[in-house]
């Protein structure tokens, strides 16, 4: 059996993960920050989201940003930046 792999390296690492992994490819996925929240994104600064001081909106958004996040997210962290 032979066996060969990749490195990539990518400005959008956590898409390019997802994008392998779901080809079949066994995919290790480092990044600097939570997957979904660094980076160029729109959303990589807690200057870039802002959710109304709402319990039930601000939970929507967070659950909103795990599902994005494919479950790669910390939801202390997330509620420490709404707040």
């Amino acid at each position: 059996m032979s066996e060969s792999g990749s490195i990539v390296v990518s400005a959008e690492g956590g898409w390019s993960a997802i994008a392998a992994a779901t080809a079949g490819s066994s995919v290790v996925l480092v990044d600097k920050g939570y997957f979904g929240t660094s980076g160029v994104t729109a959303t990589a600064g807690p200057g870039h989201w802002w959710v109304p001081p709402q319990p039930k909106l601000r939970e929507k958004a967070i659950q909103d940003r795990e599902a994005r996040a494919f479950g790669l997210s910390e939801r202390a962290w997330m509620e420490r930046i709404l707040d």
